[in-house]
């Protein structure tokens, strides 16, 4: 691509590298199209090329007078008036080993984005990494991590090899495909290091991940591993959660067989089943019901049945048919203003990593109001736990003014029956929304809940 055919950004930013001037937000910019862009990265490396040649050509050929400065940008050829004899080949050296540093520094940092993105069909790729939101980091040996931008997935296979460790920050996931079109869906604040003896190892060092596994061969079997646990797959879908303490085990379809590291001991979990594996103790399995992961109402066709709350018709959002606003009710912290739905025995929607409550509300100031939700645990089916938020997003408006906000799932902390400790064996069965006696005036337009693409950023934004 010639100079005059360069976008104009790449241009600044590649005069601006050779002149030594970049900002701290260029140098991020440029970072990110290295990783990025193909097209870039090649008129990168020209540039490094281009740029080193004159420098080399510039050091054999031009001897400039004292005092005059350097036909190449950022590089100093002046020879002192005065000095010992050998100055000018020490500056000629001087120059051509920075220069070289410099363009091998700069095809290390190319390389080092591209050493990803080899074949994923080749001989020593165990699949590639497919989709990213967030921040994800792979490491592969003792070389430095690369981060890899959701905007360089598609353009580059970012291929996996044995031995490769992956780091899903709080606000990232990411998607596995392995070489036989398993998917592996990894959650937030997630470590996995990938192996291979017979068939493929994942270990899963902390956090969960969501596995739709090929059929395997048998004795070439997909395995996953945590610090607790051991598992065997033939074929299946599951899900697995690793925390320091336990590891919980869940199966959608199919069958597998998990194995305790800590003594042999072992148990087959079938479908809706979900198995708890600490150090030690009994391995129980227990029935994990699967409610749908996507979930709504919005209260079009009045006041569904079992709902606490008062249907209203007057100052809707546009479009809008029906909201419920809170009502008096008295318990046993006293008097207060709730909106509830009924209990549904078998959940109103499945509760992963990546499951965001989305509201439509509106308040009057100084009113107030909590989110809860109260969720069955699998393990213990005779108690249950009460879950609450605390966003100041929602109490920060104006009065009678709609607004919308996500609450990622991953936000509400356990207040009674329960640890406060991320499970697969929580399914939320009622959500109800409570403030105090002097409340009224929360309504609700519409709540639903599906799984966010982006666990990150989430905020309100205005109807």
């Amino acid at each position: 691509m010639s100079s005059s055919e360069r976008p104009e950004e790449w241009s600044r930013l590649l005069n601006g590298l050779a002149d030594d001037c970049l900002t701290g937000e260029q140098e991020r910019r440029l970072a990110e199209l290295c990783r990025s862009d193909v097209k870039f990265r090649r008129e990168y490396v020209a540039f490094c090329q281009l740029v080193t040649m004159l420098a080399w050509q510039s050091s054999a050929d031009i001897t400039p007078l004292p005092g005059r400065p350097s036909p190449i940008p950022g590089i100093d050829l002046t020879i002192p008036s005065s000095g010992p004899g050998n100055a000018r080949s020490k500056t000629v050296r001087s120059m051509r080993t920075g220069w070289a540093i410099f363009i091998v520094s700069a095809l290390l940092v190319v390389f080092g984005f591209l050493w990803l993105g080899r074949n994923p069909s080749s001989d020593n790729s165990l699949g590639r990494i497919t989709s990213v939101v967030g921040r994800v980091e792979v490491t592969r040996g003792n070389q430095a991590p690369v981060t890899i931008l959701a905007e360089g997935v598609g353009q580059n296979s970012w291929a996996l090899q044995a031995q490769d460790r992956l780091r899903i920050e709080h606000d990232g996931m990411a998607t596995l495909t392995l070489a036989d079109l398993t998917e592996i869906d990894l959650r937030p604040d997630t470590r996995l290091a990938l192996s291979k003896d017979r068939g493929v190892r994942l270990d899963l060092l902390r956090g969960g991940l969501k596995a739709r596994v090929t059929p395997q061969r048998a004795g070439d079997s997909l395995k996953i591993v945590t610090p607790h646990a051991e598992v065997g797959i033939l074929g299946t879908e599951l899900e697995l959660f690793a925390t320091p303490t336990q590891t919980e085990v869940g199966v959608v379809e199919g069958r597998v067989r998990v194995t305790r590291t800590s003594d042999g001991a072992s148990a087959e979990v079938s479908a809706a089943q979900i198995l708890t594996v600490a150090e030690t103790g009994g391995l129980s399995v227990s029935r994990w019901p699967q409610p749908p992961d996507e979930w709504s109402e919005d209260f079009e066709r009045g006041q569904p049945p079992g709902w606490t709350g008062r249907l209203v018709r007057d100052g809707l959002p546009e479009r809008s048919r029906g909201a419920i606003r809170a009502v008096l009710t008295s318990g046993p912290r006293g008097a207060g203003q709730e909106i509830r739905s009924p209990v549904e025995e078998d959940g109103l929607f499945a509760w992963h990593a990546d499951t965001v409550l989305h509201l439509t509300f509106k308040v009057q100031p100084p009113a107030w109001f909590h989110v809860y939700l109260l969720a069955l645990d699998c393990h213990r089916p005779q108690s249950s736990l009460t879950c609450r938020v605390v966003k100041p997003d929602l109490w920060q408006t104006l009065p009678g003014e709609w607004r919308t906000i996500s609450l990622p799932l991953s936000e509400f902390q356990v207040v009674s029956g329960g640890p406060d400790e991320p499970a697969l064996g929580r399914i939320p069965v009622q959500i109800v929304l409570s403030g105090g006696g002097d409340s009224a005036g929360v309504e609700i337009d519409r709540v639903w809940v599906d799984r966010s693409d982006s666990p990150a950023g989430r905020g309100t934004t205005e109807e």
